[in-house]
């Protein structure tokens, strides 16, 4: 039965230490069984757990801040977001006031975008989600001169300012646990780029872009969840299930557009008929008719047009 499975699922995960899928099973148990003790029992006691956890690692995560020791506050703050992924202050040491410990201004001049900073400042365009992230812009946006932006300061032993690994690594892993997955690609995207063999941030990359697909999925943004998905390996996690799921979701949805456009077409009403067949190659971009069907209801869309 589902609520033993749930169960049996609850107990491995705290085995493991992951309190927050332990809480998530043992509240599925509770809704499928709502007058089971244990499960209200065990999601009480873990909610209380998790609460105490993220207060202390949060608290130390300060403490360490407090003494100058980046390395401990920063590993602290990401202990905090494990536990309390919408934990804001936790975020805002990790995004904003570590960095400004090792940090400068840049004022913006025209004709500036993030990766001519980052030619400019690191020496290297790749790293233009570095001016990006830190500044909440696009990489490819021209800024309007005069704006004040923060970059962070890169050393490294041979004096070249470069990422160090560990810290956009520790970065991309804050992001993800804050369910922030689109930036947490882009700094696991930015370390790759320098050091193609860190295992650990081609897997936050990977789990990143499978969250963000996901959300696209809640979200019923389905042609835009397919484009994510088929961006992973087929056997990543359950990404094959779902792309076959998707795939036979929307060439359904697109054949029932094809058809209304068959019958508007059919009566005369050429707009509404070319609505429905764009449609239809937006969500089956390979349907074998519509776009023939659909060239030639414009081309005699142009006709008429010229006609009158």
């Amino acid at each position: 039965m589902l609520p033993t499975l749930y169960a049996q699922r609850a107990q491995e995960y705290e085995r493991a230490g992951d309190l927050r899928r332990a809480l998530y099973s043992w509240e599925i148990v509770r809704a499928l069984s709502p007058d089971t003790v244990e499960s209200v029992q065990n999601v009480a006691r873990l909610k209380e757990s998790i609460r105490t956890k993220t207060e202390e690692h949060f608290a130390k995560g300060v403490a360490y801040f407090r003494a100058n020791d980046g390395q401990g506050a920063r590993r602290e703050f990401l202990a905090t977001l494990f536990y309390d992924p919408d934990h804001k202050q936790a975020l805002g040491y990790l995004k904003f006031r570590l960095v400004q410990q090792d940090s400068k201004s840049y004022q913006t001049t025209r004709g500036d975008t993030a990766r001519t900073i980052a030619r400019r400042e690191y020496g290297d365009q790749k790293l233009a989600f570095l001016v990006a992230y830190f500044n909440d812009l696009s990489e490819d946006a021209e800024l309007e001169p005069g704006l004040t932006l923060q970059l962070p300061l890169l050393p490294t032993a041979t004096g070249k300012r470069r990422p160090q690994t560990d810290d956009m690594v520790d970065m991309a892993k804050a992001l993800y646990q804050a369910g922030e997955y689109e930036q947490s690609v882009s700094v696991a995207r930015g370390v790759l780029a320098n050091d193609p063999a860190q295992k650990e941030a081609a897997e936050l990359m990977r789990a990143s872009t499978y969250e963000t697909g996901r959300s696209l999925l809640r979200d019923k943004r389905y042609v835009e969840a397919l484009k994510v998905f088929r961006s992973l390996k087929p056997d990543y996690r359950d990404v094959r299930q779902i792309i076959q799921i998707l795939e036979k979701n929307l060439q359904s949805e697109a054949e029932g557009h094809y058809k209304k456009g068959l019958v508007y077409y059919s009566s005369g009403d050429l707009d509404k008929a070319i609505a429905e067949w764009q449609e239809t190659l937006r969500l089956n971009p390979t349907h074998p008719q519509a776009g023939q069907d659909l060239t030639k209801a414009r081309q005699q869309r142009e006709r008429l047009d010229r006609a009158h």
